[in-house]
């Protein structure tokens, strides 16, 4: 039987050879991306956050130890390796230390996380997945939540290609059509960007910048305020544009699931690739050259391969074999560059 994950088929559709090296080769990068780095690290903090508030009584990692043994993690990477990603550990305790305040009045119940979540698309074909949280909003209908951490928060164009994530909530509602008390009502993108808000920098002549583009927030701003012994009377300009100025480090998304008709022609278009890739997955590995090929994790081995270089070494050097986790794919399906 052919098990597929919403990420898998997401790559098939994106470029043959991707996934040709992904799931037939079953290579990953032994040394993650920055974006990758992040994005896992606040995913495990937003996971144990989340998994506290279900259930308080269990002993588990909070956040800060999360960050704690990630820190002596960072202590021991080589040099180089820490200006590759910068100070990650202090830029993740501020992103999760902003998102936490940002919907600290529009916070959505959790009611569930990291459930498993599989269904059958065809007699041979599997669906499986984990799903990041089950939530229920002010309204008290029930939707399945994704965190999604990305370098910019995509537009509504960009949104389309992942309308796929409509699949999990078909999914979770047809396993559970018995049980009209776990019913999804859809899906929500819970965006996350993975750079912090900029700290404002010190002027020569003194005082802090003021720059109307400056990317950051009403508290980052105030803090540096009082952290360089200002008066914030002489920011109430900046401090009150701040305020009231549209977050852009985060973004929550709501995704209904679409009437039968447009549902049924995704879960077809679905389930099309999904025959291409139980008849064509091991043979077809043609590429799929486009401007944001750099971004993928095989680009080095791809270009290698192009030019008719060694890429035995290159494999050796930069790429491991993977194991088959549904939820690990899933999840660096998550961050986005």
């Amino acid at each position: 039987m052919l098990i597929v994950s919403q990420s898998r088929v997401k790559k098939w559709r994106r470029c043959k050879k991707a996934h040709d090296y992904r799931y037939n080769q079953r290579l990953q990068k032994r040394r993650k991306q920055v974006r990758l780095f992040k994005g896992d690290l606040l995913h495990q903090m937003l996971s144990a956050q989340t998994l506290i508030q279900l259930y308080p009584k269990a002993p588990r990692d909070t956040p800060e130890d999360i960050l704690r043994k990630a820190s002596k993690k960072y202590r021991v990477m080589l040099k180089e390796e820490k200006e590759l990603y910068g100070d990650i550990i202090d830029d993740c305790r501020r992103i999760f230390e902003a998102y936490n305040r940002r919907y600290e009045e529009d916070r959505l119940t959790p009611i569930s996380s990291e459930e498993w979540c599989s269904t059958l698309l065809a007699p041979e074909i599997q669906f499986d997945g984990y799903i990041d949280n089950r939530v229920v909003d002010k309204e008290g209908r029930q939707w399945i939540k994704d965190y999604k951490t990305c370098a910019n928060i995509p537009d509504e164009e960009s949104r389309f290609s992942d309308i796929q994530l409509v699949l999990y909530a078909w999914a979770w509602n047809r396993m559970h059509e018995k049980y009209p008390e776990k019913q999804v009502s859809g899906v929500i993108w819970d965006y996350i960007r993975t750079k912090p808000p900029t700290i404002p920098e010190v002027l020569v002549k003194g005082g802090l910048t003021k720059r109307k583009d400056i990317d950051t927030d009403h508290f980052t701003y105030l803090k540096a305020i009082k952290d360089n012994g200002l008066s914030p009377k002489k920011y109430t300009d900046i401090l009150g544009m701040l305020k009231e100025k549209k977050s852009t480090g985060f973004q929550r998304v709501k995704y209904p699931l679409p009437p039968k008709k447009a549902m049924d022609q995704i879960l077809e278009d679905f389930r099309v690739s999904c025959i291409e890739i139980e008849v064509l997955g091991k043979t077809l590995t043609t590429r799929t050259m486009a401007y944001d090929c750099k971004s993928c994790e095989f680009f080095d081995l791809c270009q290698a391969e192009l030019r008719g270089l060694d890429t035995d070494y290159i494999k050796k050097a930069s790429y491991e074999v993977r194991e088959d986790h549904v939820n690990e794919e899933d999840h660096e399906a998550n961050i986005q560059g």
